[in-house]
Protein backbone atom coordinates (compact mmCIF):
# COMPACT_ATOMS: atom_id res chain seq x y z
CA UNK A 1 0.00 0.00 0.00
CA UNK A 2 1.20 3.26 -0.74
CA UNK A 3 1.40 6.06 1.14
CA UNK A 4 0.83 10.00 0.26
CA UNK A 5 4.34 11.28 2.67
CA UNK A 6 7.48 10.36 1.35
CA UNK A 7 9.86 9.45 4.64
CA UNK A 8 12.87 11.01 3.36
CA UNK A 9 11.34 14.00 4.02
CA UNK A 10 11.23 13.57 7.69
CA UNK A 11 15.30 13.77 7.11
CA UNK A 12 15.95 15.93 4.97
CA UNK A 13 14.58 19.52 3.58
CA UNK A 14 12.07 19.65 1.10
CA UNK A 15 14.42 21.14 -1.35
CA UNK A 16 17.16 18.58 -1.08
CA UNK A 17 14.14 16.02 -2.22
CA UNK A 18 12.80 17.85 -4.72
CA UNK A 19 16.46 17.53 -6.14
CA UNK A 20 16.94 14.17 -5.65
CA UNK A 21 13.54 13.69 -7.41
CA UNK A 22 14.35 15.39 -10.25
CA UNK A 23 18.15 14.64 -10.64
CA UNK A 24 18.38 11.15 -8.73
CA UNK A 25 22.34 11.60 -8.80
CA UNK A 26 25.01 11.71 -5.91
CA UNK A 27 22.70 12.90 -2.99
CA UNK A 28 22.69 15.92 -0.77
CA UNK A 29 24.07 15.66 3.00
CA UNK A 30 21.09 17.05 5.13
CA UNK A 31 21.21 20.61 5.67
CA UNK A 32 23.44 21.68 7.75
CA UNK A 33 25.04 18.40 8.91
CA UNK A 34 28.74 17.69 8.71
CA UNK A 35 29.63 14.10 7.09
CA UNK A 36 29.81 11.66 9.32
CA UNK A 37 32.66 9.47 10.93
CA UNK A 38 33.80 6.46 8.48
CA UNK A 39 33.21 2.96 10.41
CA UNK A 40 32.27 -0.37 8.97
CA UNK A 41 28.10 -1.39 8.94
CA UNK A 42 28.30 -5.23 8.42
CA UNK A 43 26.45 -5.89 5.39
CA UNK A 44 26.05 -8.14 2.06
CA UNK A 45 28.09 -6.79 -1.31
CA UNK A 46 25.15 -4.83 -3.16
CA UNK A 47 26.28 -6.45 -6.01
CA UNK A 48 25.08 -10.18 -6.29
CA UNK A 49 27.85 -12.44 -5.22
CA UNK A 50 28.88 -14.07 -8.57
CA UNK A 51 28.70 -11.02 -9.98
CA UNK A 52 31.33 -9.24 -8.13
CA UNK A 53 34.20 -9.31 -10.34
CA UNK A 54 32.08 -6.62 -12.99
CA UNK A 55 32.04 -3.65 -10.79
CA UNK A 56 34.88 -1.45 -9.49
CA UNK A 57 35.27 1.43 -7.08
CA UNK A 58 37.39 3.51 -5.18
CA UNK A 59 36.42 5.94 -2.30
CA UNK A 60 35.65 9.56 -3.93
CA UNK A 61 33.44 10.16 -0.79
CA UNK A 62 33.26 13.67 0.72
CA UNK A 63 34.47 14.82 -2.86
CA UNK A 64 33.02 18.17 -4.09
CA UNK A 65 30.16 18.42 -6.60
CA UNK A 66 28.44 21.14 -8.19
CA UNK A 67 26.71 23.54 -6.54
CA UNK A 68 28.36 23.03 -2.94
CA UNK A 69 27.23 19.46 -2.77
CA UNK A 70 29.79 16.47 -0.90
CA UNK A 71 29.82 12.84 -2.73
CA UNK A 72 28.14 10.95 0.20
CA UNK A 73 27.92 7.62 -1.59
CA UNK A 74 30.47 4.99 -3.41
CA UNK A 75 29.77 4.57 -6.97
CA UNK A 76 30.41 1.22 -7.96
CA UNK A 77 30.97 0.85 -11.74
CA UNK A 78 30.25 -1.32 -13.74
CA UNK A 79 28.06 -3.20 -16.52
CA UNK A 80 24.24 -2.70 -17.19
CA UNK A 81 21.87 -5.27 -15.89
CA UNK A 82 24.25 -6.71 -13.50
CA UNK A 83 22.06 -7.62 -10.60
CA UNK A 84 21.81 -5.49 -6.96
CA UNK A 85 20.91 -7.30 -3.84
CA UNK A 86 19.90 -5.91 -0.64
CA UNK A 87 22.59 -5.28 1.36
CA UNK A 88 20.46 -6.50 4.76
CA UNK A 89 17.31 -7.79 5.78
CA UNK A 90 14.47 -4.80 6.28
CA UNK A 91 12.04 -2.69 4.27
CA UNK A 92 11.60 -0.19 1.21
CA UNK A 93 10.84 2.56 2.34
CA UNK A 94 11.38 5.33 -0.64
CA UNK A 95 11.99 4.68 -4.49
CA UNK A 96 10.61 5.04 -8.00
CA UNK A 97 10.08 3.59 -11.18
CA UNK A 98 10.77 6.78 -13.70
CA UNK A 99 12.64 6.18 -16.99
CA UNK A 100 12.93 9.36 -18.01
CA UNK A 101 14.32 11.01 -14.49
CA UNK A 102 16.13 8.25 -12.80
CA UNK A 103 15.01 4.40 -11.28
CA UNK A 104 16.09 4.43 -7.56
CA UNK A 105 15.44 2.82 -4.25
CA UNK A 106 15.93 3.11 -0.70
CA UNK A 107 15.90 0.49 2.15
CA UNK A 108 15.85 0.50 6.04
CA UNK A 109 16.97 -2.70 7.97
CA UNK A 110 15.69 -3.67 11.12
CA UNK A 111 17.87 -1.76 13.37
CA UNK A 112 17.03 1.77 11.72
CA UNK A 113 19.95 2.17 9.17
CA UNK A 114 18.96 3.19 5.66
CA UNK A 115 20.76 2.35 2.10
CA UNK A 116 19.90 3.80 -1.30
CA UNK A 117 20.70 2.87 -4.85
CA UNK A 118 20.54 4.89 -7.14
CA UNK A 119 21.17 5.26 -11.14
CA UNK A 120 19.20 1.91 -11.64
CA UNK A 121 18.63 0.61 -14.94
CA UNK A 122 16.11 2.50 -17.62
CA UNK A 123 17.32 1.29 -20.97
CA UNK A 124 16.57 -2.37 -22.96
CA UNK A 125 18.93 -4.59 -23.03
CA UNK A 126 21.93 -3.28 -25.70
CA UNK A 127 20.84 0.22 -25.74
CA UNK A 128 20.43 3.43 -24.57
CA UNK A 129 17.10 3.96 -25.26
CA UNK A 130 15.95 5.06 -21.81
CA UNK A 131 12.39 2.49 -22.22
CA UNK A 132 13.07 -0.17 -19.64
CA UNK A 133 9.96 -2.29 -17.98
CA UNK A 134 10.06 -2.08 -14.81
CA UNK A 135 11.82 -5.70 -14.64
CA UNK A 136 14.27 -4.54 -16.20
CA UNK A 137 15.27 -1.86 -13.33
CA UNK A 138 13.65 -3.48 -10.48
CA UNK A 139 12.51 -6.98 -9.42
CA UNK A 140 9.18 -8.64 -10.13
CA UNK A 141 8.38 -8.38 -6.32
CA UNK A 142 9.38 -4.71 -6.21
CA UNK A 143 7.63 -4.15 -9.84
CA UNK A 144 4.36 -5.41 -8.41
CA UNK A 145 4.04 -2.59 -6.22
CA UNK A 146 4.85 0.14 -8.14
CA UNK A 147 1.74 2.84 -8.06
CA UNK A 148 0.14 4.66 -10.93
CA UNK A 149 3.09 7.77 -10.22
CA UNK A 150 5.92 4.89 -10.40
CA UNK A 151 6.22 5.59 -6.50
CA UNK A 152 7.36 2.17 -4.72
CA UNK A 153 5.12 0.55 -2.45
CA UNK A 154 6.51 1.78 0.95
CA UNK A 155 6.45 -1.44 3.71
CA UNK A 156 7.58 -4.11 1.19
CA UNK A 157 9.74 -6.56 2.79
CA UNK A 158 13.10 -7.89 1.14
CA UNK A 159 15.39 -10.33 2.96
CA UNK A 160 19.39 -10.01 3.16
CA UNK A 161 21.07 -11.06 -0.52
CA UNK A 162 17.52 -10.62 -2.60
CA UNK A 163 17.40 -8.96 -5.43
CA UNK A 164 16.10 -5.87 -6.32
CA UNK A 165 16.83 -4.44 -8.90
CA UNK A 166 19.86 -3.68 -11.95
CA UNK A 167 22.78 -1.65 -11.88
CA UNK A 168 22.42 1.33 -14.77
CA UNK A 169 23.06 4.74 -15.99
CA UNK A 170 19.60 6.20 -15.29
CA UNK A 171 18.88 9.97 -13.60
CA UNK A 172 21.99 12.20 -14.38
CA UNK A 173 24.20 9.22 -14.74
CA UNK A 174 23.60 8.90 -18.45
CA UNK A 175 26.48 11.17 -19.70
CA UNK A 176 28.61 8.64 -17.48
CA UNK A 177 29.58 5.05 -17.35
CA UNK A 178 26.41 2.84 -15.66
CA UNK A 179 27.36 2.70 -12.01
CA UNK A 180 25.60 1.77 -8.37
CA UNK A 181 25.43 5.16 -6.26
CA UNK A 182 25.21 3.59 -2.85
CA UNK A 183 24.78 5.42 0.15
CA UNK A 184 24.59 4.34 4.01
CA UNK A 185 22.84 5.92 6.68
CA UNK A 186 23.21 5.38 10.20
CA UNK A 187 20.35 6.36 13.02
CA UNK A 188 21.33 9.47 14.66
CA UNK A 189 19.51 8.93 18.45
CA UNK A 190 16.99 11.71 17.30
CA UNK A 191 14.41 9.75 14.89
CA UNK A 192 16.32 10.77 12.02
CA UNK A 193 19.74 9.06 9.77
CA UNK A 194 23.12 10.80 8.81
CA UNK A 195 25.24 9.78 6.37
CA UNK A 196 28.63 7.39 6.80
CA UNK A 197 31.52 6.46 4.24
CA UNK A 198 29.83 3.29 2.35
CA UNK A 199 33.38 2.52 1.19
CA UNK A 200 35.00 1.00 4.05
CA UNK A 201 31.53 -1.52 4.30
CA UNK A 202 31.49 -2.05 0.74
CA UNK A 203 35.16 -3.25 0.92
CA UNK A 204 34.51 -5.30 3.67
CA UNK A 205 31.68 -6.95 2.33
CA UNK A 206 34.21 -7.92 -0.80
CA UNK A 207 36.80 -8.96 1.61
CA UNK A 208 34.59 -11.58 3.22
CA UNK A 209 33.29 -12.68 0.12
CA UNK A 210 36.57 -13.36 -1.68
CA UNK A 211 37.03 -15.02 1.83
CA UNK A 212 34.64 -17.85 1.05
CA UNK A 213 33.58 -17.88 -2.51
CA UNK A 214 30.22 -18.87 -3.49
CA UNK A 215 29.67 -21.94 -5.29
CA UNK A 216 29.49 -21.91 -9.27
CA UNK A 217 26.14 -20.78 -11.06
CA UNK A 218 23.93 -18.07 -10.38
CA UNK A 219 23.90 -16.63 -6.63
CA UNK A 220 20.42 -15.80 -4.84
CA UNK A 221 19.32 -14.62 -1.81
CA UNK A 222 18.64 -17.47 0.79
CA UNK A 223 20.15 -18.85 4.25
CA UNK A 224 23.28 -20.84 3.56
CA UNK A 225 22.27 -25.03 3.85
CA UNK A 226 24.47 -26.76 6.62
CA UNK A 227 28.46 -26.66 6.41
CA UNK A 228 28.53 -30.23 5.90
CA UNK A 229 26.99 -32.85 5.17
CA UNK A 230 26.36 -35.97 7.55
CA UNK A 231 28.05 -38.78 6.67
CA UNK A 232 27.45 -40.81 3.75
CA UNK A 233 25.72 -43.81 4.60
CA UNK A 234 24.81 -46.88 2.27
CA UNK A 235 21.05 -47.71 1.71
CA UNK A 236 20.11 -50.10 4.84
CA UNK A 237 22.92 -48.47 7.14
CA UNK A 238 22.34 -46.20 9.82
CA UNK A 239 22.38 -43.23 9.05
CA UNK A 240 20.80 -43.35 5.82
CA UNK A 241 18.17 -41.49 6.15
CA UNK A 242 20.09 -38.18 7.07
CA UNK A 243 22.33 -39.14 3.89
CA UNK A 244 19.31 -39.18 1.61
CA UNK A 245 17.17 -36.15 2.76
CA UNK A 246 20.38 -33.94 2.68
CA UNK A 247 21.45 -34.89 -0.98
CA UNK A 248 17.79 -34.72 -2.71
CA UNK A 249 16.02 -32.45 -0.07
CA UNK A 250 19.16 -30.05 1.11
CA UNK A 251 18.22 -30.83 4.61
CA UNK A 252 18.15 -33.23 7.59
CA UNK A 253 14.55 -35.01 7.80
CA UNK A 254 12.46 -34.30 10.74
CA UNK A 255 11.70 -36.96 13.27
CA UNK A 256 8.72 -37.25 12.14
CA UNK A 257 9.94 -37.73 7.95
CA UNK A 258 12.66 -40.35 9.93
CA UNK A 259 9.80 -42.21 11.30
CA UNK A 260 7.61 -42.28 8.29
CA UNK A 261 10.73 -43.60 6.52
CA UNK A 262 11.41 -46.19 8.76
CA UNK A 263 7.33 -47.20 8.88
CA UNK A 264 7.84 -47.53 4.72
CA UNK A 265 10.49 -49.40 4.10
CA UNK A 266 9.38 -52.09 6.90
CA UNK A 267 6.04 -52.23 5.12
CA UNK A 268 7.29 -52.09 1.36
CA UNK A 269 10.93 -52.53 1.28
CA UNK A 270 13.62 -50.34 1.13
CA UNK A 271 14.14 -49.33 -2.75
CA UNK A 272 9.85 -48.66 -2.97
CA UNK A 273 11.11 -45.77 0.07
CA UNK A 274 13.64 -44.39 -1.65
CA UNK A 275 11.89 -44.45 -4.68
CA UNK A 276 9.04 -41.93 -3.10
CA UNK A 277 12.11 -39.47 -2.31
CA UNK A 278 13.50 -39.01 -4.97
CA UNK A 279 10.82 -38.53 -7.49
CA UNK A 280 9.62 -35.86 -9.13
CA UNK A 281 8.64 -33.65 -6.10
CA UNK A 282 11.92 -33.47 -4.61
CA UNK A 283 13.87 -30.41 -4.56
CA UNK A 284 16.82 -32.39 -6.35
CA UNK A 285 14.17 -33.09 -9.23
CA UNK A 286 12.42 -29.47 -9.28
CA UNK A 287 16.25 -28.25 -9.72
CA UNK A 288 17.39 -30.19 -12.49
CA UNK A 289 14.29 -29.21 -14.08
CA UNK A 290 14.84 -25.80 -13.64
CA UNK A 291 18.29 -25.89 -14.98
CA UNK A 292 16.70 -27.80 -18.38
CA UNK A 293 13.81 -24.85 -18.61
CA UNK A 294 15.73 -21.87 -18.07
CA UNK A 295 19.78 -23.09 -19.75
CA UNK A 296 18.75 -26.24 -21.84
CA UNK A 297 21.69 -28.45 -19.78
CA UNK A 298 22.22 -30.64 -16.93
CA UNK A 299 23.26 -29.09 -14.04
CA UNK A 300 26.82 -29.22 -12.72
CA UNK A 301 27.29 -30.81 -9.67
CA UNK A 302 28.64 -28.10 -7.80
CA UNK A 303 25.05 -25.72 -8.73
CA UNK A 304 22.99 -28.73 -8.14
CA UNK A 305 24.01 -29.28 -4.62
CA UNK A 306 24.02 -25.58 -3.87
CA UNK A 307 20.22 -24.92 -5.49
CA UNK A 308 18.97 -28.16 -3.67
CA UNK A 309 20.46 -26.63 -0.81
CA UNK A 310 19.01 -22.77 -1.16
CA UNK A 311 15.50 -25.43 -1.77
CA UNK A 312 16.17 -26.98 1.97
CA UNK A 313 16.97 -23.96 3.44
CA UNK A 314 13.12 -22.35 2.30
CA UNK A 315 13.98 -20.44 -1.05
CA UNK A 316 10.51 -21.10 -2.83
CA UNK A 317 10.89 -21.80 -6.71
CA UNK A 318 10.08 -18.50 -7.69
CA UNK A 319 13.14 -17.05 -5.84
CA UNK A 320 15.33 -19.80 -7.50
CA UNK A 321 14.08 -18.64 -10.73
CA UNK A 322 14.33 -15.17 -10.60
CA UNK A 323 17.75 -15.71 -9.77
CA UNK A 324 18.15 -17.72 -13.09
CA UNK A 325 16.77 -15.44 -14.76
CA UNK A 326 19.03 -12.52 -13.77
CA UNK A 327 22.22 -14.89 -14.84
CA UNK A 328 24.23 -13.92 -17.69
CA UNK A 329 23.72 -17.62 -19.55
CA UNK A 330 19.81 -17.03 -19.57
CA UNK A 331 20.05 -13.32 -20.88
CA UNK A 332 22.35 -14.53 -23.89
CA UNK A 333 19.99 -17.33 -24.68
CA UNK A 334 17.30 -15.09 -24.44
CA UNK A 335 18.86 -11.87 -25.98
CA UNK A 336 15.70 -10.16 -27.62
CA UNK A 337 13.11 -7.67 -26.06
CA UNK A 338 10.04 -9.10 -28.35
CA UNK A 339 7.36 -10.70 -25.82
CA UNK A 340 6.04 -12.64 -28.84
CA UNK A 341 9.45 -14.29 -29.74
CA UNK A 342 10.55 -14.80 -26.04
CA UNK A 343 7.42 -17.15 -25.57
CA UNK A 344 7.30 -18.73 -29.17
CA UNK A 345 11.04 -19.92 -27.87
CA UNK A 346 10.05 -20.81 -24.83
CA UNK A 347 7.45 -23.38 -26.01
CA UNK A 348 10.03 -25.01 -28.63
CA UNK A 349 13.19 -25.16 -26.08
CA UNK A 350 11.27 -26.70 -22.59
CA UNK A 351 8.26 -27.99 -24.36
CA UNK A 352 9.77 -29.04 -27.93
CA UNK A 353 6.79 -27.74 -29.62
CA UNK A 354 4.91 -24.77 -31.03
CA UNK A 355 2.25 -22.85 -28.65
CA UNK A 356 -1.01 -22.86 -29.14
CA UNK A 357 -2.33 -20.05 -29.96
CA UNK A 358 -4.91 -19.97 -26.49
CA UNK A 359 -1.56 -20.30 -24.46
CA UNK A 360 0.35 -17.91 -26.34
CA UNK A 361 -2.16 -14.89 -25.91
CA UNK A 362 -2.13 -15.77 -22.44
CA UNK A 363 1.26 -15.28 -21.60
CA UNK A 364 1.71 -12.27 -23.69
CA UNK A 365 -1.01 -10.22 -22.36
CA UNK A 366 0.35 -11.19 -18.66
CA UNK A 367 3.77 -10.13 -20.09
CA UNK A 368 2.28 -6.93 -21.46
CA UNK A 369 0.05 -5.82 -18.23
CA UNK A 370 3.20 -6.56 -15.79
CA UNK A 371 1.79 -9.42 -14.09
CA UNK A 372 4.10 -11.47 -14.93
CA UNK A 373 8.51 -11.75 -15.48
CA UNK A 374 10.03 -13.73 -17.73
CA UNK A 375 11.40 -15.39 -14.81
CA UNK A 376 7.94 -16.34 -13.91
CA UNK A 377 6.54 -17.61 -17.10
CA UNK A 378 10.44 -20.22 -17.30
CA UNK A 379 9.21 -21.62 -13.68
CA UNK A 380 5.69 -22.33 -14.27
CA UNK A 381 6.57 -24.22 -17.47
CA UNK A 382 9.28 -26.30 -15.65
CA UNK A 383 6.38 -26.98 -13.07
CA UNK A 384 4.13 -27.70 -15.54
CA UNK A 385 2.85 -31.67 -15.67
CA UNK A 386 3.64 -31.32 -19.20
CA UNK A 387 7.34 -30.31 -19.09
CA UNK A 388 8.11 -33.30 -15.66
CA UNK A 389 6.16 -35.41 -18.62
CA UNK A 390 9.07 -35.05 -20.75
CA UNK A 391 11.68 -34.55 -18.30
CA UNK A 392 10.33 -37.58 -15.42
CA UNK A 393 13.50 -39.87 -16.04
CA UNK A 394 16.12 -37.16 -15.78
CA UNK A 395 15.20 -35.75 -12.81
CA UNK A 396 15.04 -38.99 -10.89
CA UNK A 397 18.33 -39.80 -11.93
CA UNK A 398 19.25 -36.06 -10.80
CA UNK A 399 18.04 -36.62 -7.18
CA UNK A 400 19.27 -40.40 -7.60
CA UNK A 401 22.71 -40.01 -8.49
CA UNK A 402 23.48 -36.87 -5.68
CA UNK A 403 22.75 -39.92 -3.21
CA UNK A 404 24.52 -42.89 -4.95
CA UNK A 405 27.48 -40.44 -5.71
CA UNK A 406 27.58 -37.37 -4.70
CA UNK A 407 27.35 -36.13 -8.08
CA UNK A 408 25.11 -34.85 -11.04
CA UNK A 409 24.45 -37.37 -13.88
CA UNK A 410 26.56 -37.73 -16.99
CA UNK A 411 25.30 -37.84 -20.07
CA UNK A 412 26.64 -41.73 -19.96
CA UNK A 413 24.38 -42.12 -16.96
CA UNK A 414 21.25 -40.55 -18.56
CA UNK A 415 21.89 -42.93 -21.43
CA UNK A 416 21.93 -46.13 -19.11
CA UNK A 417 19.24 -44.90 -16.90
CA UNK A 418 16.68 -44.13 -19.65
CA UNK A 419 17.53 -48.02 -21.02
CA UNK A 420 16.56 -48.69 -17.28
CA UNK A 421 13.53 -46.99 -17.05
CA UNK A 422 12.40 -48.20 -20.53
CA UNK A 423 11.55 -51.65 -18.84
CA UNK A 424 11.77 -51.08 -15.03
CA UNK A 425 9.97 -49.65 -12.76
CA UNK A 426 11.57 -46.79 -10.32
CA UNK A 427 11.83 -48.85 -7.62
CA UNK A 428 13.21 -52.01 -9.23
CA UNK A 429 15.52 -48.90 -11.57
CA UNK A 430 16.88 -48.05 -8.38
CA UNK A 431 17.90 -51.47 -6.97
CA UNK A 432 19.81 -52.24 -10.47
CA UNK A 433 21.07 -49.02 -10.54
CA UNK A 434 22.74 -49.51 -6.87
CA UNK A 435 23.90 -53.62 -7.89
CA UNK A 436 25.75 -52.75 -10.71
Amino acid sequence: METTEDPLLRRVPRWVVALVVLAVGASLAPAGGAVAAAEVRAITLPVQADQAGKVRWTDTYGAPRGGGRSHVGVDMMGVKMVPLVAVRAGTIVWGKFDDAGGNYVRMRDDEGWEYQYIHLNNDNPNSDDGKASCEEAFSAKICATVGANGRLAIGTRVAEGELIGYLGDSGNAESTSPHLHFEVYRPNGAGGVEPINPTPSVDAALAKLKGSPPPAGPVAAAPKPPAAPPPVAAPGQPGFADHLWFQVAGRLPTAAERSAFDTDTAANGLWPAVAARVGETSNAATVDRLYHAFFLRHPDTDGLRYWVGMRGSGQSVQKVADSFAASDEFRLRYPGTDFGAFIDQIYRNVLGRDPDATGRDYWLAQLANRKVTRGTIVASFSESQEMRNLTGWRNELAALQLVHAGAAPTAEDEARWNGLRQTSSLPDAIASWYAS
